[in-house]
Order: structure tokens, then C-alpha cells, then sequence
């Protein structure tokens, strides 16, 4: 694969990995736990629940989260491609360095379920930290700021752009 064919493939599938996870990241049923666990919203359970595997949080109800979702919303597709889909992603998850970063790999480590519903929400939801691992090592080689990285990004708006910076803090 060439140079140029390689940027169309990765945003064919970057973009359905990040729509899945955003999902489950954000349903209604995710913004009640986290007011029920007193934080603002779903939003603060986000950026928790993805750096709970790493220690001093409590990642099993991040998981837990993920894997209702997962069960709830993955039950209208074939159960036998959905294994394959986990078989695939689990192998590109696993053949990556742990050293891409810490919450990729702790979201590796986490015991998959038995559910493949479940399991595909787990597998695809460490895709998308590997993804993030990657881009934040990317950004490290570059010697770019974080908002160097927020100005520069050819992302649609709003996830660029000055008031995102800000946003962003």
C-alpha cells in the first residue's frame, strides 16, 4: 500500500471507530451514572472513565458502562461478524506497543466479557485509545504543543480552531 492510498483507509475507518465510542461515551445512560456518582455530566465520566484503568478510579464501571451499550445497541448485527470483528481488532490492539501510552494499554488489560455484544463495545472502545495513543506520540514527535496540535489540525470545527483551544483549556 502506498503512501497515498494509506490516509483514505485510515479515515474510512477512523471515523466509524470514532463515532462507536463516542456512543457509548455519551448516551443518556452514561450522563446519569455520572450524576449519580456526582460529577456534572457525562462529559467529566468521559475523561474519568477513560483514565480509570490506570489506577485510583474505578474502571469496571467505565467497562461496565461500555458493555451495556455494547449488549444493548450492537443486537441487531450478526453475531458471527461481530466475532470476527473482535478477533481483527483484537489482534491490531495487541500487536501494538503498550508504549503508546498508558490508558491504551490499561484498557487492553481489562478482562473482555463474555458477551460478543459487550466484547466488540470493549475491543473497538481500545481501538480508539490506541488511535488516541498514537496521535498524541505523533504530536510528541512532531514537538508540537497541545495547542499547537488543536491550531494546525484540519479537523471540522468544532473540534478546532481558537474556541476549541479554549475550550479545551
Amino acid at each position: 500500500m502506498s503512501r497515498t492510498d494509506v490516509a483514505p483507509a485510515v479515515e474510512r475507518i477512523l471515523k466509524p471507530i470514532q463515532q462507536f465510542v463516542r456512543g457509548w461515551m455519551t448516551t443518556p445512560l452514561s450522563d446519569a451514572r455520572a450524576r449519580e456518582l456526582g460529577l456534572r455530566s457525562g462529559h467529566d465520566f468521559w475523561i474519568i472513565g477513560r483514565a480509570g484503568v490506570m489506577g485510583d478510579g474505578d474502571a469496571e464501571v467505565a467497562v461496565a458502562v461500555c458493555a451495556a451499550w455494547g449488549t444493548a445497541k450492537l443486537s441487531r448485527f450478526d453475531p458471527d461478524r461481530m466475532t470476527r470483528l473482535d478477533g481483527y481488532g483484537r489482534r491490531i490492539a495487541n500487536a501494538a506497543s503498550p508504549a503508546l501510552g498508558p490508558v491504551f494499554a490499561g484498557w487492553r488489560a481489562l478482562p473482555q466479557p463474555d458477551d460478543i455484544r459487550a466484547r466488540v463495545s470493549l475491543t473497538v472502545q481500545v481501538l480508539r485509545e490506541m488511535r488516541g495513543a498514537a496521535h498524541i506520540s505523533a504530536i510528541n514527535a512532531c514537538a508540537l504543543t497541545p495547542l499547537d496540535a488543536i491550531l494546525a489540525s484540519t479537523a471540522a470545527p468544532p473540534r478546532t480552531g481558537p474556541e476549541y483551544a479554549a475550550k479545551m483549556g
